[in-house]
């Protein structure tokens, strides 16, 4: 082979392996995409699962098992091929192949750089060299002007974007919304083991608390609940003389705010409210004697 025809293969070659590249990235990005997309969905699902329902560590640990096959499964079938032949792990398309897809491709080149490729080695040919020196340089004059690097446009990994943008999008918008609410779903999924008592939906205050009172004076008990307030709370009393506890049944006097008064205290006595599934701690009212003038 003529010098002249070795640098016309050689910079046939080079463009080969360059449209190689590019599409090994056009692989690599599809591939990306996909596994976002899915893993957004994915996540976006089973943490509006988990902030609904507060799984316990079973369902759980299975949800955290599931997601995990997902993504093994996914970057296995989607990304793993392309980044290891980026890295050099794994063998890139060969030659050949990528000519037959050119040829596919652009009807002008057709077998023309399969051909070239193959004479270049000096395969499926028996002529004398000369011969095969013009046969390669006419077939790369007829491919040397063809575009064929841009075989690969990148189009699928820009649709599968596209694709993948919705998911990410709505994981987004949960975070800003509920930032409270993803954040501890996502911790509880991330430490399925861990055991996690779901919150109250409201709480209750209660005042006065511990305090004193004259007796015979009147004790205003007042509650209030913040959150999902309950229609009703109960009122436990108990006494030092009496070791039953009277249980009584306080309506809302507004959303969210509930008194009782005990009338004619004469004797100490502690009190709690609850609510299920809220309760608070004992008070305790001490009842003093009325002073004597």
């Amino acid at each position: 082979m003529s010098e002249e025809t070795a640098r016309l293969v050689d910079r046939l070659r080079d463009r080969l392996h360059r449209t190689i590249r590019r599409i090994t990235w056009a692989h690599a990005a599809f591939g990306t995409a996909v596994v976002l997309g899915t893993l957004a969905a994915v996540w976006f699902i089973v943490v509006a699962v988990e902030a609904g329902l507060w799984l316990g560590t079973t369902p759980r640990t299975a949800l955290a098992v599931c997601i995990a096959l997902i993504t093994l499964g996914v970057i296995g079938a989607y990304l793993a091929r392309p980044l290891g032949q980026l890295i050099g792990w794994v063998d890139p398309p060969s030659e050949e192949a990528v000519a037959r897809s050119i040829g596919e491709r652009y009807p002008e080149v057709s077998d023309r750089l399969l051909n070239l490729l193959q004479l270049a080695r000096g395969e499926r040919s028996h002529a004398p060299e000369p011969m095969i020196d013009r046969a390669v340089e006419r077939l790369g004059s007829d491919i040397e002007g063809v575009r064929f690097e841009e075989v690969e446009t990148f189009d699928r990994a820009r649709t599968a974007a596209r694709l993948a943008s919705l998911p990410v999008v709505a994981v987004l918008a949960f975070l800003l919304m509920a930032p409270s609410t993803f954040l501890d779903a996502s911790q509880r999924l991330l430490t399925p083991t861990t055991p996690y008592q779901r919150p109250a939906p409201f709480q209750l205050s209660v005042s006065p608390g511990n305090t004193t009172v004259v007796k015979g004076d009147s004790l205003e008990i007042s509650i209030r609940a913040t959150g999902e307030t309950p229609p009703a709370v109960t009122l436990l009393l108990r006494s030092g003389a009496d070791t039953g506890t009277e249980t009584v049944t306080v309506p809302a006097d507004a959303p969210g705010v509930y008194t009782h008064a005990l009338s004619g205290v004469r004797q100490s006595l502690e009190y709690r409210v609850e609510a299920r599934p809220v309760q608070t701690g004992w008070y305790r009212a001490d009842v003093l004697a009325r002073p004597l003038v």
